[in-house]
């Protein structure tokens, strides 16, 4: 029969006590969910600069737009698309390369697709203000603005839950990190 040393855990899976199966349990790798998630932000701030180049480009050579009260709401959106950009071109790769402050850009870049959302809904409320009543342009106007906030609210919601995972597994990382011993060389 073997001797085993005393303290040590014979009925321990490949290790040993807690520390090994904390590190057993947490994937080394990044979330698939998280990368997945991270890839599509980064293909949708890409979209979102050329559209506001093309609407910087569009009131550079048009200054006086056709509805005068939708232009109150062209800066903000062009604003709030610039930071939606940064944010998610900078959080997006940091998140991607593990880097955790990456998380600040990710969350700054969810405030920015909320204010956008509430952007939308109020050149909504500006379009349909416009329309007769009750004719079939509003009702379109209504149920077209009502999917594409849908839409919005459903990819912010999964992006805010890939920023959570994120959150999660970086912080785990960061704690195994610091209760494995150091290596022996």
């Amino acid at each position: 029969m073997s001797e085993i040393p005393f303290g040590q855990n014979h009925y321990a899976a490949g290790g040993v006590g807690p520390t090994a199966f904390a590190q057993a349990a947490v994937p080394r790798g990044l979330p698939l969910y998280c990368v997945v998630i991270f890839a599509m932000d980064i293909a949708f701030s890409l979209l979102r600069l050329a559209l506001v180049g093309v609407a910087t480009v569009a009131m550079l050579f048009w200054p006086e737009l056709p509805a005068p009260e939708m232009a109150k709401t062209a800066a903000y959106e062009l604003l709030i698309g610039v930071a939606m950009v940064i944010f998610g071109l900078i959080g997006d790769i940091a998140m991607l390369l593990k880097q955790q402050w990456g998380l600040l850009f990710g969350w700054l870049k969810a405030l920015s697709v909320a204010a956008s959302v509430l952007v939308g809904v109020w050149q909504l409320h500006l379009t349909v203000r416009e329309l007769p009543d009750n004719s079939p342009e509003q009702i379109g106007a209504y149920f077209g603005g009502a999917l594409v906030l849908a839409v919005r609210l459903c990819l912010l919601g999964l992006f805010v839950a890939a920023l959570i995972v994120f959150g999660r597994w970086s912080r785990q990382r960061v704690v195994l990190s610091a209760e494995s011993p150091p290596k022996q060389w």
